[in-house]
């Protein structure tokens, strides 16, 4: 996993190197304590599985620009307001309350609105959400 600035600087030295669980699903990613992404300003990520090192082109990734947005006051966790939240803390929010509270219907059941609500994540309303994973340096 990898995180660039606007002027396509590195945020941190290296990539963020993780070691994936064994069993498919959905994974969480987090960002190292001293590395906060500042409210407003642009950053381009992408993360790839390196399933063979010597021919690249081959490794799955996936990549995409994401901006934070200021959080909006007395927002009530696992409670989400689809019109004040952007798409990547939506997702966050949703996941969180799953992976928390597996059994709580309206965890689930949000969950599984956005899910079958975005073309191409059908399929994925009914995976195991994993917190990710052990890195390079065992954080």
């Amino acid at each position: 996993f990898m995180l660039l600035d606007e002027f396509n600087k590195p945020v941190f030295e290296n990539p963020i190197k993780l070691f994936l669980p064994e069993s498919p699903g959905i994974i969480s990613v987090s960002l190292p304590q001293q590395h906060s992404l500042l409210v407003e300003k642009p950053y381009f990520w992408y993360f790839s599985v390196i399933c063979n090192p010597d021919r690249p082109s081959r490794n799955p990734s996936v990549n995409g620009w994401i901006r934070r947005v200021p959080s909006e006051p007395g927002q009530e966790p696992g409670k989400p307001d689809e019109r004040n939240l952007a798409w990547y803390d939506l997702l966050n929010t949703l996941a969180s309350a799953r992976r928390q509270s597996p059994s709580k219907i309206d965890s689930q059941r949000y969950w599984d609105l956005l899910m079958r609500s975005n073309k191409g994540l059908e399929k994925l309303a009914q995976k195991e959400i994993s917190r990710c994973c052990v890195t390079e340096n065992g954080v």
